[in-house]
């Protein structure tokens, strides 16, 4: 049946997602997904206007039915791609299409149509090369005319101060030795103090521009670490829709795929920003919980609880995803019996203070297995960072420690994040 969503950005993005997950199915050389997920790409590009992105599609498709054998579909896609980028002009793209289109030809032993591709391949590269030296050509004719104009009026400057300079020396040699003398002293005097003001201005902008930086640096350092996150995140809660598809559990699919569209528009949204407000965290959270739940079948429960009653709270997004991930998969909370997972926010002495509890194997028995090991391992890495990327920024001291729930048999996990936020005023 076919996927609706809300908005048309949804389509855009599993569309991309999809081609982008067979692209890899290819790599691994697994083409029966990476076909499947080629298709269900198609479908979703077929309701946008992404030319471009849908022209790259065909081409990975046709590279696909080359490799299969299944020369016919190669040609018809491999042509759609050409037609789209000639349409686009966009000239590089179209290179490596004909090149495959010849390629195609030649492996069906029609010689003459892969030499035909083969020439327009060879007229399009030539081409866009004799267009990059023309273009090189005419930026150096006009660096060596701003550098002839440059020339000029530095000859025209220098005139003018010898003519200025000359002035001063009649000048001069008219007046009297006392005002020469006390002309001479202010002068020096006006150097001295309107030196000091420069090195003063000169050094306090460097302080400020060093600030600056900095404040950006940090502010890209936290934007990489959220993106670290979020593709790990998306193809998880992919290959879980795939399943059920698969497992053609439509009612479930179809809730899951609702859910799902809710979650991505959020994410979407807010992944990006360095605070976002709480009950749009919460609402992620919220989500993101009830698709792991059903994911799981229902073997376990969950509690979010705001103690925060400032609504214009904002803190930092998607930090505390890994850890209910780890709860969820690492802990091996589908398999224990009334799993929970306890999720509390609140302001402790000025501090965010995020609880994230799991009655789970505990932290010990789940670092028995290196892979999960490795991938907790991680998450407390990018947290830890992200965490001491606002210290360094807003001067705080948030940091974050684990426990666990019952000491005595080492089971359950308690991880606390104290950081900082914001007031949306």
């Amino acid at each position: 049946m076919p996927l609706k969503f809300y908005t048309i950005n949804d389509f855009s993005g599993l569309a991309i997602v999809y081609r982008n997950m067979g692209k890899t199915y290819y790599i691994d050389k697994d083409y029966t997904l990476a076909q499947h997920n080629y298709i269900l790409s198609e479908q979703f590009f077929n309701k946008t206007d992404l030319s471009t992105e849908k022209a790259e599609l065909y081409y990975e498709m046709a590279k696909l039915n080359h490799v299969r054998r299944e020369f016919n579909e190669a040609e018809k896609n491999v042509g759609k791609a050409i037609e789209m980028w000639k349409e686009l002009s966009l000239f590089i793209p179209l290179k490596k299409a004909l090149l495959l289109a010849a390629q195609i030809n030649y492996s069906r032993g029609n010689y003459k149509m892969a030499s035909q591709y083969y020439e327009q391949y060879i007229h399009y590269n030539d081409s866009i090369g004799e267009v990059e030296i023309n273009k090189k050509i005419t930026e150096l004719s006009e660096l060596f005319q701003s550098e002839q104009k440059e020339h000029k009026i530095a000859e025209q400057e220098r005139v003018i101060k010898e003519e200025a300079n000359q002035k001063i020396f009649i000048k001069n040699q008219l007046e009297s030795e006392q005002l020469r003398n006390r002309f001479i002293v202010t002068l020096l005097i006006s150097i001295v103090l309107f030196s000091i003001g420069i090195i003063l201005v000169i050094r306090f902008k460097n302080n400020k521009q060093k600030l600056i930086l900095r404040h950006k640096e940090l502010e890209l350092q936290q934007a990489l670490l959220r993106t670290q996150m979020n593709p790990h995140f998306i193809f998880n809660t992919i290959s879980v829709i795939q399943s059920h598809i698969y497992n053609q559990d439509n009612p479930t699919a179809l809730r899951f795929l609702m859910e799902f569209s809710k979650l991505m528009r959020l994410v979407l949204e807010n992944s990006a920003k360095e605070f976002i407000p709480l009950d749009k965290e919460l609402e992620i959270n919220q989500h993101y919980l009830e698709l792991q739940k059903l994911r799981f079948g229902d073997r376990f429960e969950f509690i979010i609880e705001n103690k925060i009653e400032d609504f214009g709270i904002m803190v930092p997004p998607m930090i505390v995803q890994p850890f209910i991930e780890n709860a969820i998969e690492h802990a091996e909370l589908g398999k224990v019996e009334h799993g929970k997972i306890y999720l509390q926010y609140a302001i402790i002495d000025h501090y965010l203070t995020i609880i994230i509890s799991d009655n789970g194997i505990g932290r010990k028995n789940a670092a028995k297995t290196l892979k999960k090991q490795d991938h907790t391992s991680m998450a407390i890495d990018l947290t830890n960072n992200r965490i001491s990327l606002l210290n360094k920024k807003y001067k705080r001291n948030g940091y974050l420690t684990f426990d666990d729930l019952n000491k005595e048999k080492e089971t359950g996990t308690v991880v606390t994040i104290t950081t900082h936020y914001i007031t949306n005023i």
